[in-house]
């Protein structure tokens, strides 16, 4: 894996694969070895060149150079970082430098991340194959430091809030980065610490828990006015209470 980014097309150039040889469309039942990642070498085209699939493969390596911190993270496969823990650990640390120097209770601080996660980290990076990967990709072009839109107002910060149910505006992972990218944090759960609630169609339970706990419960439009101007921006009408919404 530590050298995934530094491939070229050349370097595939004599992979081979082996395959039933057929004459005019029809199999002969013999095998022979051709090329995989180049185009099999004709009288008409004596000289191999990279597939169109070769070619789409090394332009879709660019594009995972520019994805954000948390996609990196990831994409390593450390046990228990999922996206919701590599979302907060991007959030909350900016770099990937910073999350390998950070010691165990600094990381298992971090909400979403905790004592399980955190252990699992430190081993991860304890690996010197494993560091080897994040120098190497580091020095490919990766992103390895989180971007934040500064265009985007902070109108959520230190806000909790749970999306649940089908929105018609937004994706799940819309909806949570529209939250975290203004200062909130997206929770998969609800509880007394929540503080918005946005319930979509087929909410179901957590709805129930949120009204039960006497929660603000917003629909999507009191969800758009919340992250364009945050809590002040509310209005009645965009917004309904425990025992208000409609289930």
């Amino acid at each position: 894996e530590a050298h995934l980014f530094d491939l070229t097309p050349e370097d595939l150039r004599e992979v081979t694969i082996e395959r039933e040889k057929k004459v005019k469309g029809m199999g002969t039942g013999k095998m022979e070895r051709v090329p995989y990642f180049y185009t099999k070498p004709t009288k008409a085209r004596p000289e191999p060149k990279p597939t169109k699939n070769t070619l789409n493969l090394f332009a879709e390596l660019e594009k995972a150079k520019q994805q954000p911190l948390w996609r990196v993270l990831v994409a390593l496969s450390i046990r228990h970082v999922g996206p919701t823990a590599a979302r907060a650990l991007a959030t909350e640390f900016g770099s990937m430098q910073a999350i390998r120097e950070a010691d165990r209770e600094r990381l298992a601080s971090v909400d979403g991340v905790g004592p399980t996660i955190a252990d699992s980290i430190i081993e991860w990076f304890a690996e010197d194959w494993h560091a080897e990967i994040v120098d190497s990709w580091a020095a490919a072009g990766v992103r390895m430091e989180d971007s934040r839109d500064e265009s985007v107002e902070r109108t959520l910060e230190g806000l909790t809030v749970v999306v649940t149910g089908t929105l018609n505006g937004y994706t799940r992972d819309g909806a949570k980065e529209a939250i975290i990218s203004r200062g909130g944090k997206a929770s998969g759960s609800v509880s007394k610490k929540t503080h918005f609630v946005v319930a979509g169609a087929n909410a179901g339970s957590k709805l129930d828990k949120a009204e039960a706990l006497g929660l603000r419960v917003l629909d999507e439009e009191g969800f758009t006015a919340l992250l364009e101007g945050g809590p002040e921006a509310l209005e009645t009408g965009s917004e309904s209470t425990s025992g208000e919404s409609e289930a």
